[in-house]
């Protein structure tokens, strides 16, 4: 089971945060080094402190948590499928303030997978997925998929731009470089594009 550690820069010391039982991912901090969210099952969402202590369930359907570490807001994913086929296809980008407790819903299209903020948190990065066709093979329907890398305005979700498509499955959510000016994901080799 992945778990979740902590590597001090200073020290060269290394803690780990979350037990070995449990399936623990996807861990970024809040408001600097105020406190570690992390998924857990990819269906649960939980916000500890620095070191571990005080584990509290923040989301209670949600998966690939991601911070804007300036401020309080966290986005995810849900999933609506229980199909395990289909689930991987199916779901829309959700953000939650730590703060409030408001949360908004910023897609409905049921399509996409995980999203980033941009370093200054005006932006987003998201993946969706295009069902392009059907083929049949041996009496079997197979679905072919188009991905897109798309960018849009946080939290309006207004000017998305669409920055990379291609067919097949995505590798890996984009990640931004510290001055957000460029992106950089993995599909069949890492890629980096400059906005």
């Amino acid at each position: 089971m992945p778990t979740i550690w902590r590597f001090d820069f200073d020290t060269s010391s290394v803690h780990q945060l979350t037990k070995e039982n449990e399936d623990a991912e996807d861990p970024c901090w809040i408001n600097q080094d105020q406190g570690i969210i992390y998924g857990e099952n990819r269906r649960r969402i939980w916000i500890m402190d620095r070191d571990g202590q005080n584990r509290q369930l923040l989301i209670a359907n949600g998966y690939r948590p991601h911070c804007f570490s300036k401020g309080q807001w966290i986005i995810y994913n849900m999933s609506y499928s229980e199909n395990t086929k289909e689930r991987e296809y199916q779901g829309d980008i959700f953000a939650f303030n730590i703060k409030t407790e408001e949360r908004i819903q910023l897609s409905h299209s049921g399509n996409i997978k995980g999203a980033n903020f941009s370093p200054d948190g005006k932006l987003i990065v998201f993946i969706r997925i295009i069902k392009s066709k059907t083929v049949k093979k041996r009496k079997k329907t197979h679905h072919k998929y188009e991905y897109q890398i798309v960018i849009a305005d946080f939290p309006s979700m207004d000017n998305q731009r669409i920055v990379y498509q291609s067919e097949g499955r995505y590798k890996c959510i984009p990640a931004w470089s510290p001055d957000g000016k460029h992106l950089t994901w993995n599909h069949n080799g890492l890629w980096v594009i400059d906005l």
